[in-house]
């Protein structure tokens, strides 16, 4: 898990706001060098089963 504490989203405008809101962003870890972006299968595969064990949970 990364923690990318100075993210900035869309949703960030809506905290601003002072929208009572939850956000979050959720994707796959990359290697990113001079515009190529490495990731593997793995990777994306267990991005899906957490966003698909996230929205069967609720």
């Amino acid at each position: 898990v990364d923690v990318f504490p100075y993210y900035g989203s869309d949703a960030g405008a809506l905290l601003r706001a002072g929208h009572d809101v939850r956000c979050a962003c959720v994707g796959t870890g990359v290697d990113a060098s001079h515009s190529h972006e490495r990731t593997h299968k793995e990777g994306l595969l267990a991005t899906a089963r957490l966003v698909l064990n996230y929205i069967l949970s609720e």
